[in-house]
């Protein structure tokens, strides 16, 4: 759950730094998805599995 976490703060920060939208949009975005069952962002999921890969690969840090 804690790197759960930990990938989704990184996912979001990476988001808001391109600065592309508020975050009410960036929560419409990725929670949305379309009737195929894939998000309304076709990036998301590289962009999530990014994100995942920091985390996931960076040295235990106690949090």
């Amino acid at each position: 759950m804690r790197d759960a976490y930990r990938i989704m703060e990184r996912f979001a920060e990476a988001y808001l730094a391109r600065g592309d939208a508020p975050v009410s949009e960036f929560l419409r975005t990725y929670s949305s998805s379309t009737s195929g069952g894939r998000t309304t962002d076709p990036a998301a999921i590289e962009d999530f599995l990014q994100a995942a890969a920091r985390v996931l690969d960076a040295p235990a840090s106690g949090i």
